[in-house]
């Protein structure tokens, strides 16, 4: 499935995005066990690039399994996840 969507994420994008959510669970915040995930799954032919990556434990990754982030975040989170990857720019 990577290899059809030409998935190219590399160390460098992983700790890029760990950076970014603080080294935390971006759903409960816990700081064990943490897995990069697709936001939009890969199984719905999405990469992961550093605009469709989030930090999750495991236990929120396995919960989030292949929904889409408005299926599985709350509305409030999900709109904390596009304001942190895509923040508004300075005018």
């Amino acid at each position: 499935m990577k290899a059809k969507v030409q998935e190219n994420y590399i160390a460098s994008d992983e700790r890029y995005t760990m950076d970014l959510f603080s080294y935390q669970c971006f759903n409960c915040g816990s700081k064990d066990c943490l897995e990069i995930d697709h936001i939009y799954p890969l199984s719905k032919g999405n990469p992961l690039t550093r605009k469709n990556a989030c930090v999750l434990c495991k236990h929120c990754n396995s919960s989030k399994q292949y929904k889409m982030p408005e299926e599985y975040f709350s509305k409030e989170k999900f709109n904390e996840l596009m304001f942190i990857l895509f923040p508004p720019y300075a005018s």
